[in-house]
């Protein structure tokens, strides 16, 4: 690790192994299968908005790629950000282990990890549907 990525650690402070993946994807240029591999086996922070069906109908915003992208955080500091920008009386965020995520999360959907942040990452809906077909998870 460079001298500049090592105080770039020091000052941005990621916590546990989703985040110091998200680290080296930003800092080292790794893929981000890596942040996703690790994802997998966390749980993580998302908002939800009201929905007409069961499932959650998450709080998106428009990916790098132009589509829309669910935001998700790795710990509720992350989610911080968005907290600051929700009106008064909104939920708090939603805990679940990501692999639940996968089962509901619509499949059009990429995903904005710590948006806002300075661990912040992005993946496609492509992307997505190959955690879900690694997860087991079949879904039209």
């Amino acid at each position: 690790m460079s001298l500049v990525s090592y105080a770039a650690k020091l000052a941005i402070k990621p916590k546990g192994a989703v985040e110091e993946a998200i680290f080296e994807h930003i800092w080292q240029q790794t893929p981000i299968e890596g942040v996703l591999a690790l994802l997998m086996q966390a749980d993580v922070f998302l908002y939800t908005q009201k929905s007409d069906g069961p499932d959650p109908k998450p709080l998106v915003q428009q990916g790098r790629d132009g589509n829309p992208a669910m935001l998700v955080f790795t710990s509720r500091d992350r989610a911080a950000s968005v907290t600051k920008q929700l009106p008064p009386g909104s939920a708090e965020p939603l805990t679940q282990p990501f692999k639940e995520v996968l089962r509901w999360a619509p499949v059009e959907l990429g995903m904005a990890i710590n948006s806002g942040s300075a661990l912040g990452a992005e993946c496609t809906p492509a992307q997505m549907n190959t955690l879900r077909k690694q997860a087991g998870i079949f879904r039209p």
